[in-house]
């Protein structure tokens, strides 16, 4: 059986909800490190999508 394993857009797209639902919680300082972590593992990433993903017209 073959495991799982994230593309690299998933831990940041991830973190993204997870600073929200953080800052929902009123925790501030977690939600402002997960956002940085979250904008550091993106800085890298295509800003665009894939030619395999549609784009929205």
């Amino acid at each position: 059986m073959r495991s799982w394993q994230a593309r690299p857009a998933d831990k940041p797209a991830y973190l993204s909800w997870l600073a929200v639902a953080l800052a929902d919680a009123n925790e501030s300082e977690e939600a402002a490190h997960t956002a940085s972590r979250m904008l550091d593992l993106s800085a890298d990433l295509p800003a665009t999508a894939p030619p395999s993903v549609p784009a929205w017209s």
